[in-house]
């Protein structure tokens, strides 16, 4: 039997009125923003920059909270995350690579962290200045 962990949000998600827009909010979901403008003609955004070190900050304790129990949303949203629970070898290197006796996943979330704003800085021209703030 598989057991599925929900967040706050995940929670007042599905049990609010679907009719309403959906906002996302987690630190990965920005670079997404082409597809879902591609996918969601109608979508507007709004970017709220905070800086960097808060960013990475929140990224490392959110990836050492999804190893800790499968979470159903990230479970649905990442192939990646599948694999690793399908594994317990995998998930036992995760678990170490992002964890506090290591500087491994600070540099790998400071990596991504880079990758993800230098694509936000080359893309954001791309957006409708009408489509955002």
């Amino acid at each position: 039997m598989k057991t599925y962990h929900y967040s706050r949000s995940q929670k007042n998600q599905l049990s609010s009125n679907q009719n309403r827009p959906l906002l996302l909010k987690n630190p990965w979901d920005f670079i997404n923003f082409l597809y879902v403008k591609n996918a969601w003609p109608e979508a507007k955004f709004i970017f709220i920059h905070r800086h960097p070190i808060h960013v990475m900050n929140s990224k490392l304790k959110a990836v050492r909270y999804m190893l800790l129990a499968k979470r159903a949303y990230t479970n649905l949203i990442s192939k990646q995350y599948r694999d690793i629970f399908s594994n317990p070898i995998k998930r036992l290197f995760y678990w170490l690579l992002y964890s506090k006796y290591f500087n491994l996943g600070l540099r790998r979330v400071t990596q991504k962290s880079v990758a993800s704003t230098t694509y936000f800085l080359q893309n954001i021209e791309s957006l409708p200045k009408a489509d955002y703030v």
